[in-house]
């Protein structure tokens, strides 16, 4: 019967009917992991043995690996990274790739910090007892503990610790099993076994430091159960649990890592805008917030964009802080606003980002008063006298205010706006109308309209002809001269006529009041 479901079993994994890992990633989510697998091994038969921790995750499909074979880690390697898998058989502490290895505590203290795991994988002594104290002197310089002991076991019944390491032991069955492990101890009070023989004995621990986990485990036949499986059926199940065990650690690395990783801010902008060009000290702003006991520190960078966006904007040089003056000489137009807010955590200088909804500005035109026009801005009425003739009913003003282009004009509130001057030709009173027109950033208005008068001509009437017939005619004799002497006589005799007149009333006049 056992051999019955046994086939069965392999023919439905076989058809897909059956996961051969555990949980896949559903095609509707797009969460990607990325896992760091390092191997330092310089030796080729021994470097070997890990291949089957890529290729497996490499299977996976929501899953990037990188493998990274010397060097020293760098910050760069474990951006984005959810798990780091460390294979160390036979690298000693004093090798240059051993010191790159327990060099990169900072680093990894860091990234179990924001609730990272680092999975070290060692061996029996009697095969790798190099590999296994530069794993313990990386453990130590990160604050963890533990020992991988010289003894071993042969031992495949194992037991998984459910109720402790729920994420670590999901979906395991008796099929994950080593052919034969170091026991793995630790005096830390922060350690929970994972995996341990029926006797007791710790094949995988799982210790916490800071944030995050340092797992340890201490042998590599569990991959596809080269001790046991003897029959396909038999390997690909040891496949599968390898798998699933492989996944597990990622899948709660991850999750613990969205815990505790750091949390970007909270942003709320202010209202969108809408100024006049040309207007002074119009500022938009964020606030943000970040709901974590952390200290922390929050920068700014304000980006421009051409559409409705919170991404791929422009930065603006200068803009860092919370709040972004509008520049006043912005063209008339709609533009796009957000702002980046970075949080930097002070323990571990760790960051998480955030951009804010976008703040939409608008610059409608300016409108000039026309009552802050100057005597220089204006056009002055013509003092005009009727001459028959065609005659500009004003002067064009000196000069134009900011922002406007020229000035229009038209009589009495009919016909069309012309840049030309009106003309009057009659006697009377003309009411020429102006306008003053923008440019692109003003509106355009109208001025106070401009009376005008051409006067009459007053111009003196002719004297009139006397006709010949009616004028007198003057002989030379009747006409009085200038100086005439004759009758000299005559004159003198009146003349003392005259004095003897006057002198005779005046004595007169006397006598008359000295009788009174």
């Amino acid at each position: 019967m056992k051999r019955i479901i046994s086939v069965l079993f392999a023919i439905a994994m076989l058809i897909g009917l059956v996961p051969t890992f555990g949980p896949k990633a559903n095609a509707a989510d797009e969460t990607q992991y990325k896992v760091l697998y390092w191997c330092p091994e310089t030796d080729p038969t021994f470097s070997s043995y890990g291949d089957f921790i890529p290729n497996y995750y490499s299977e996976m499909d929501d899953v990037t690996v990188v493998t990274k074979t010397s060097g020293a880690l760098t910050q760069s390697e474990l951006n984005g990274v959810q798990l780091v898998y460390i294979f160390a058989l036979r690298t000693e502490a004093s090798s240059a790739e051993g010191q790159n290895v327990i060099g990169a505590a900072n680093l990894l203290t860091n990234f179990v910090t924001n609730g990272g795991r680092v999975v070290m994988n060692g061996e029996i002594s009697g095969l790798a007892s190099q590999g296994n104290a530069t794993l313990t002197a990386l453990a130590n310089a990160m604050g963890g503990n533990f020992t991988i002991l010289e003894e071993s076991s042969s031992e495949t019944n194992m037991v998984f610790n459910t109720a402790g390491k729920p994420g670590l032991t999901a979906n395991l069955t008796s099929d994950f099993k080593p052919g034969a492990f170091a026991v793995i101890s630790s005096t830390s009070a922060n350690t929970d076994w994972v995996v341990k023989s029926g006797s007791g004995k710790v094949f995988v621990l799982d210790q916490k430091v800071q944030n995050g986990y340092i797992t340890v485990l201490a042998d590599f036949n569990w991959k596809s159960g080269s001790t046991w499986a003897t029959t396909d059926n038999e390997k690909a199940r040891a496949k599968a649990q390898a798998k699933q065990f492989l996944r597990n650690l990622l899948l709660d690395s991850a999750a613990n890592m969205d815990e505790y990783a750091p949390k970007a801010p909270t942003i709320t902008p202010s209202a969108d805008q809408t100024v006049t060009y040309g207007e002074p000290n119009t500022n938009i702003s964020v606030t943000a917030t970040v709901d974590t006991d952390k200290d922390y520190t929050l920068s700014y960078q304000w980006y421009i964009n051409t559409t409705a966006s919170n991404e791929n904007g422009t930065a603006i040089t200068g803009a860092t802080d919370s709040s972004y003056t509008i520049p006043s000489d912005l063209d008339v137009g709609t533009y796009y606003y957000y702002c980046i807010v970075t949080a930097t955590y002070t323990d571990n200088n760790s960051t998480a980002d955030a951009a804010s909804d976008v703040i939409t500005v608008t610059v409608d035109k300016a409108v000039l008063d026309k009552d802050d026009l100057t005597d220089y801005e204006k056009p002055t009425a013509n003092d005009l006298t009727y001459n028959g003739e065609d005659q500009e009913l004003v002067t064009a003003p000196e000069t134009l205010p900011d922002g406007y282009i020229n000035i229009q004009y038209k009589l009495s509130d009919t016909g069309d706006w012309l840049e030309s001057i009106p003309t009057g030709l009659d006697v009377g009173q003309y009411i020429v109308n102006v306008k003053y027109v923008g440019d692109d950033n003003h509106l355009d208005f109208e001025g106070d309209d401009i009376i005008v008068t051409i006067a009459e001509n007053k111009v003196p009437e002719p004297e009139k002809e006397i006709p010949a017939d009616e004028k007198e005619v003057l002989t030379s004799e009747d006409t009085p001269n200038t100086g005439d002497n004759s009758h000299i006589e005559l004159w003198i005799t009146l003349m003392i006529i005259c004095a003897v007149s006057f002198f005779g009333t005046t004595v007169l006049i006397k006598k008359r009041v000295l009788r009174k």
